[in-house]
């Protein structure tokens, strides 16, 4: 009996044990469970700080100065600005832009239409025809019905200028064509053919000329000189290929290449803040 009683002792304290053992594994799987949940947790948060601060530091960055890049752009034309001359409250508040508009509007009309007979005529009548239509574009505007708008340059034809020699001389840049001189005894003319002005117009508020997709006739307005023209339109499509080229030319390079060239060459009452150099992988050549 003595010996029965040992072994069954025996055999409880065994299974006593084991249970104590199996309880030890059950908490131990449990904690080594959790504990692997926290770091994969942990591992997660750390990887979306890391992946954040990397956004943030590269991502993000190319993203601002994407936007940077885009709202500069915007601001620039290729052809010229003329929302001034038709709303007297902006003018008003830009004047000094408007200034500055006023006289490329000016330079580019006499390098559109400086060799017709109708504008030298306008001329050798008053030295400052120019300024007066420029003013009486404006007036005209500002004398519309409430209910007419101009929406594009085409619609300026529309405008019905005071001043009937004006008007007519309007006209006839807006609608471009060819002047065929009468016919004299002994004097042999050829005809003379001038573009029509809304191409090189814009309704937009833009603030600034972007010089590197600038017309020809634009640029002879800003930078006066046949030679220095041709120069900025070789210039151009040289840094074109450049940027374009597989591995080439960095944009910002480029850009300030351009600029160091030609800044300090515009006309001396042209204001710099009014330019923009900036180059770019368009191509610049449909635009002279």
């Amino acid at each position: 009996m003595n010996i029965l009683l040992f072994v069954t002792s025996l055999l409880m304290l065994m299974t006593l044990m084991t249970y104590a053992r199996l309880e030890s594994y059950r908490s131990f799987a449990i904690i080594q469970s959790q504990f692997e949940f926290y770091m994969k947790n942990l591992e997660r948060e750390e990887y979306k700080k890391s992946a954040k601060k990397w956004y943030e530091e590269h991502v993000a960055t190319t993203k601002e100065q994407t936007e940077e890049n885009k709202q500069k752009k915007s601001r620039a034309s290729s052809t010229l600005p003329i929302a001034l001359f038709l709303n007297r409250e902006e003018r008003e508040k830009k004047q000094e832009l408007h200034t500055q508009f006023a006289l490329m509007a000016k330079n580019l009309l006499f390098a559109l239409y400086g060799h017709t007979k109708f504008f030298k005529e306008a001329l050798e009548e008053d030295r400052r025809f120019l300024d007066q239509l420029l003013k009486a574009i404006s007036q005209s505007v500002e004398d519309l019905p409430s209910n007419q708008k101009i929406k594009n340059a085409g619609d300026l034809s529309t405008l019905p200028l005071k001043d009937p020699h004006l008007h007519d001389i309007f006209y006839l840049m807006l609608k471009g064509g060819t002047e065929i001189p009468a016919e004299e005894k002994g004097t042999v003319e050829v005809n003379v053919s001038y573009p029509p002005l809304a191409k090189y117009l814009t309704l937009s508020n833009k603030t600034q000329i972007r010089v590197f997709l600038a017309s020809k006739p634009l640029l002879m307005a800003i930078f006066g000189e046949p030679t220095l023209v041709e120069e900025i339109l070789r210039k151009r499509v040289e840094l074109y290929k450049e940027v374009k080229a597989e591995d080439g030319m960095k944009v910002e390079e480029a850009t300030q290449i351009f600029k160091d060239l030609f800044e300090n060459r515009r006309l001396g009452e042209i204001i710099s803040e009014v330019l923009d150099f900036t180059v770019s992988k368009k191509d610049p050549q449909p635009y002279e």
